[in-house]
């Protein structure tokens, strides 16, 4: 999975990119440059018959998913974790994520479920307009959100934000 964020990040940065180049950067392609070396791989080693179980991180689990989805011919299975994958839009209710993000800070600790609801106010215009007046956050209250609601994604060692952010919402060290 790194090699296709390399990839991209170095067509991105190239000075010379044109808007041809663009076509290699669309999720298809990267499924199809993925299904290809994974054929290309198994018959260098004489090993077609073997099955192959798609696993990554972050970009890569969107990509070991998909790769599952649309070539279960080449990819036998995919471990996807802390990924929405299926997170778009007409398929989950839009209150979901937030309805688990707030199980992992009720895991935690009770009162923080108050601060979370934040999220929910900040989909309404009227509602952010309120917290805003009431200088609930400081600063932008719509960055801070999705600050926190990305960091979420993330609660493993060794920095655990959500245990972090539950601190600092309750005034104790981290």
């Amino acid at each position: 999975m790194k090699f296709t964020e390399q990839i991209s990040r170095c067509l991105l940065d190239h000075k010379d990119m044109k808007s041809s180049t663009m076509e290699y950067l669309i999720s298809e392609q990267a499924l199809a440059d993925f299904a290809q070396v994974i054929t290309g791989v198994k018959k260098n080693l004489s090993a077609e018959n073997c099955p192959v179980v798609a696993f990554g991180g972050s970009y890569g689990v969107m990509v070991a998913s998909w790769l599952r989805l649309k070539c279960p011919h080449i990819v036998t299975g995919a471990l996807a974790s802390s990924a929405p994958i299926l997170d778009f839009d007409d398929i989950t209710p839009q209150s979901g994520y937030h309805a688990v993000v707030t199980k992992d800070f009720r895991v935690r600790n009770w009162s923080n479920i108050l601060n979370f609801r934040l999220t929910e106010l900040q989909q309404k215009q009227m509602g952010l307009s309120h917290l805003q007046i009431s200088s609930l956050i400081a600063g932008n209250l719509k960055d801070t959100i999705t600050l926190t609601c990305r960091l979420c994604h993330y609660d493993s060692p060794p920095s655990y934000p959500v245990n972090k952010i539950c601190s600092a919402i309750d005034g104790s060290p981290a």
